[in-house]
């Protein structure tokens, strides 16, 4: 993401994680792979506020 350190982005979704609000998978893969999509807590409080997420929910990083 343009304009964030690798160290702020990686302190919040770690604490994002730790919330419950999303859930971290990394992937054994070179290079590493990790994936962070969102729980199925917060997916119904979206489908309850109206909101459509088209992407699924998922966010891929690349170290």
């Amino acid at each position: 993401m343009p304009g964030v350190s690798r160290h702020v982005l990686t302190t919040q979704l770690r604490e994002l994680e730790v919330g419950g609000i999303v859930k971290r998978t990394a992937f054994l893969t070179m290079p590493p792979k990790v994936e962070y999509t969102l729980t199925d807590f917060v997916k119904k409080l979206g489908t309850h506020s109206g909101a459509n997420d088209k992407s699924g929910g998922a966010l891929h990083f690349f170290a």
